[in-house]
């Protein structure tokens, strides 16, 4: 059974497991097969590993010649401190992800704000149209989950497009302005079911 698995002789620790769990004659030869094809399984999933640090590649390297020797506890001990390190790696990796992220979305605020002061300035300017299009800019910058912000970027914009509509006598601008207080309304409801 073992020649067929790859073994040519019968490592002293599987013997050993299958003695401990007093394995009867009769399934010894079955027991046996698992127990390798386990230890195979074990071996090629370490092969498949490819750990990106030295310590973490030591460590699992360690773990397969353990393995190799029948030393199934120390390879147990040496693969949970491989583990660690890599989930302490991978809890680095996420705080990195969401500082990156959070500067991401500051300056992003940042280009936001530049754009309704742009929608603002040209509101002073009584360029109404122009306006309207800096405060629907604006609100595709926003970061996701600001939505109060994007109500308010909303508001401004149905603001600007009233004023087009009652100034110029725009019907078209009337019309959208109000879709688009109705769009921010929706978006401050949705904040307020969100909270």
């Amino acid at each position: 059974v073992l020649e067929s698995l790859g073994f040519h002789q019968v490592p002293v620790t599987m013997l050993r497991i299958l003695g401990q769990e007093n394995v009867p004659i009769e399934k010894l030869s079955a027991k046996l097969s698992e127990v390798a094809q386990q230890y195979r399984q074990a071996m090629e999933r370490l092969a498949a590993l490819e750990p990106e640090d030295s310590v973490t590649r030591d460590l699992v390297a360690r773990a397969q010649a353990e393995i190799a020797a029948g030393r199934f506890s120390e390879a147990d001990r040496l693969l949970g401190q491989a583990e660690q390190i890599e989930i302490a790696a991978a809890e680095q990796a996420h705080r990195l992800a969401q500082q990156a992220q959070d500067a991401a979305d500051k300056r992003l605020l940042r280009a936001v704000q530049a754009r309704t002061s742009r929608g603002d300035i040209a509101m002073t300017e009584l360029r109404y149209l122009e306006a309207a299009g800096h405060f629907h800019a604006a609100i595709a910058l926003l970061p996701a989950g600001r939505a109060d912000l994007k109500a308010l970027l909303l508001t401004a914009e149905a603001n600007a497009l009233k004023q087009e509509g009652d100034n110029r006598g725009d019907n078209a601008a009337l019309t959208q302005s109000i879709s688009t207080y109705e769009l921010a309304l929706a978006e401050l409801s949705q904040g307020r079911m969100r909270e």
